[in-house]
């Protein structure tokens, strides 16, 4: 078998988490099916990141009363940024989100 044919029988498969799906959603405008993909993530991680970005995809897919429940669930919890969040940049980022959760 050449090279070229066993590189082309060859299949890449990328499986995404329920996190990155959400986030893939969020970037092709898929609100609602973004909302959806954050729940599942928030089910299997628990990190408190995804409460703002559930947040942002209900208010954006135009669930108002879930937005403001995940908001006040990120402000809630997501006092201190994570541990991740360990540069300036990243914890201004994180000030941000709170700032724009708690309007």
């Amino acid at each position: 078998m050449t090279l070229a044919l066993a590189a082309s029988a060859c299949l890449v498969v990328v499986v995404l988490s329920p996190w990155d799906t959400a986030d893939e959603h969020a970037t092709r405008g898929e609100h609602a099916l973004a909302a959806k993909a954050y729940a599942r993530a928030w089910d299997e991680e628990h990190a408190v990141a995804i409460l703002y970005s559930w947040g942002q995809a209900a208010r954006l897919s135009g669930d108002c009363t879930a937005a403001v429940d995940l908001y006040d669930r990120f402000t809630g919890e997501g006092v201190s940024p994570p541990t991740s969040y360990d540069t300036k940049a990243l914890r201004a980022q994180w000030t941000q989100m709170l700032d724009n959760a708690a309007v």
